[in-house]
This record gives structure tokens, sequence and C-alpha cells, in this order.
């Protein structure tokens, strides 16, 4: 009797300790880009007429996004949208809006830090929260196929932040 009692309360030892595991908790929304240490500028590689072609409503912010061939980028480890982010969304909804029948890729994409299972699932949740501003703005959710590559499709290789924060995206793509 004295051993079933040992083994049970061994057993109910090793058992106490298989919990679930803890998720990684999300940082605060960053409110500005400047809070996330980057700027539409840095990721430019030309200055075009965009604004023009899509009306006076689009700002200058917006306008470079569309140059940098609509990537909108988060902070570590969020799948929040900043404001230069709704921009670029805005903007890319708006060069769209007359093509009714138009669909739309969204590419979720994470830096090389963390798993890979666990960055295939932020790069979906990314690829997904611009989904849902994009649906705020008119689209419909049957226009938008949601991709998330984790960190398989890097944008600039390096392990360092500033690689990081250039792969941490949600590239935007119709057609």
């Amino acid at each position: 009797m004295a051993f079933l009692n040992v083994l049970f309360l061994t057993l109910s030892l090793l058992l106490s300790g298989c919990g679930t595991k803890k998720q990684p908790q999300y940082q605060q929304q960053p409110q500005s880009s400047e809070e996330v240490g980057y700027s539409s500028s840095d990721y430019a590689t030309e200055e075009t007429s965009a604004s023009q072609s899509l009306g006076a409503n689009v700002d200058a912010s917006a306008a470079k996004s569309i140059a940098s061939e609509n990537k909108v980028y988060f902070a570590f480890d969020s799948d929040a949208i900043n404001d230069e982010g709704r921009n670029t969304i805005k903007a890319f909804v708006r060069s769209i809006a007359n093509k009714s029948s138009a669909s739309v890729t969204l590419e979720g994409h994470c830096d090389s830090r963390g798993t890979k299972d666990y960055n295939y699932a932020l790069g979906q949740k990314r690829a997904q929260s611009v989904k849902e501003f994009m649906i705020t703005q008119g689209l419909k959710a049957s226009q938008i196929v949601v991709i998330s590559y984790s960190f398989l499709r890097p944008e600039v290789e390096g392990e360092n932040e500033s690689a990081w924060k250039k792969n941490r995206r949600v590239v935007l793509s119709n057609g």
C-alpha cells in the first residue's frame, strides 16, 4: 500500500508540472513610427508621384509607402498597425477602389527571432490585422487572401536590429 501511495504521489507531481506553455505577451501598440524606430523613408527606393495618381487626400508618408512596394512594418513581437501602416493601407485600398473584382494578397513576414511555428502564427496575425483594417476601408473579406511566410522570406539578410525591423512586415499586392 505504501508503494502505491508513493507511486501516486510521484505521478501527481510529474503531471502537475506539465501545464500549458505560457504564451508570449505582446508589447503595447506603438503610436507612431518614431516609437518603433523607423519611418517609411528608411524603405523608400524612389520618390514617385503616387500621391498625384491617388488624389490629393493621400499624404506624403503614404505616397512614400507606395513607392516602397506597399509594405506595412511592425514592432517586435506585435501585430498592431501603427499610424504609418494605416496610411499605407488606406492608400493601397484607394488605388484599387475602382477595380471591383480586384483580389488582394497579404503576405505576413517576421524577423528570424523565435521558432518557425511561433513566427508562422505571428505572420498570420499581422496579415489578419491588415485584412481587418482593409475591410473597415471598404474591401470585402472575399477579396483578400492571407499568407504567412514566417521568417522564411526575409527582405534583408542579417541578425541585427536593422535587418529585423525590415523583415517584420506585411506585403500588400493585388491581382
